[in-house]
């Protein structure tokens, strides 16, 4: 009899600890295969420049520019071929129109400014780099990520100062940080959920801090290196196992960048 009762008491453990475990292994692999999935339709970004003169002039000089402001991406183009390429790898329909709909955003960074896409693929205006300073200049200086220089227009003149210049008082490493900070704003707030009352932020590496922990903490997105389109999947899954509830998640953040040569 305590054999029995011995054998049915394993039986129990191995149900109530495995097959959670079953689960979460099953979630960590399938985090793999999503995050491969987008980070290779992240790569339409390549297809997706814009059909002018302008911009392919401005491509045939290496993409080596000191701004890089007149390279311009189609964007209906880029979730068309980004879509395109994300069915492909895609096994099934089925697959494919789910991992669609937990796509929550769409982002391409320029240097010097942003655009995003809501689940409905609309693109928002730009989002600019730009902050306010006061004495002297009283005025909005833009940023961006190619060089640490700002400029903002005075009489109708145009000004480009470098950060650290005592009339604008900015270090590289805070405007990098400046400008990362203006990302997951804009992200936190379209993706906010009112009932976590939380939105989403990404761990985005500042490229000019030097502190070792915080390098391999961040180690993995870096989007100011040059023209990035990336996107944020984000899925919830809750399995009720002999009546227990186990929250599954799956938070991906995934996509490409077309580097800079002189990226300093």
């Amino acid at each position: 009899m305590g054999q029995i009762i011995a054998a049915v008491l394993i039986i129990l453990f191995i149900i109530f600890a495995f097959v959670p475990l079953a689960h979460l292994n099953n979630n960590h692999v399938e985090i793999q295969s999503v995050k491969q999935d987008l980070n290779l339709a992240a790569r339409a970004v390549c297809n997706s420049f814009k059909k002018s003169f302008e911009n392919y002039e401005s491509l045939s000089e290496g993409y080596e520019q000191t701004a890089c402001t007149d390279i311009r991406l189609d964007k209906a183009r880029l979730l068309r071929e980004f879509y395109d390429i994300l069915k492909k790898n895609c096994y099934n329909g089925i697959k494919f129109s789910q991992m669609k709909e937990r796509i929550c955003l769409k982002v391409l960074v320029y240097s010097d400014r942003f655009f995003i896409a809501d689940r409905s693929d609309r693109w928002s205006p730009p989002f600019f780099f730009n902050i306010y300073k006061g004495q002297p200049i009283n005025d909005i200086v833009a940023l961006n990520t190619v060089t640490d220089d700002v400029s903002f227009y005075k009489n109708s003149e145009k000004i480009i100062l470098p950060v650290t210049h005592p009339d604008v008082g900015i270090m590289p490493e805070e405007k990098e940080q400046i400008i990362i900070n203006r990302l997951n704003e804009v992200i936190s707030q379209n993706t906010y959920d009112e009932a976590k009352k939380r939105g989403l932020a990404i761990k985005i590496r500042n490229p000019d801090k030097s502190d070792m922990t915080y390098r391999l903490e961040y180690r993995y997105f870096n989007i100011l290196e040059g023209i990035t389109f990336f996107v944020l999947y984000a899925e919830d899954e809750s399995v009720f196992i002999h009546n227990r509830s186990y929250e599954f998640k799956n938070y991906n953040v995934a996509g490409y960048t077309l580097k800079l040569k002189n990226r300093r």
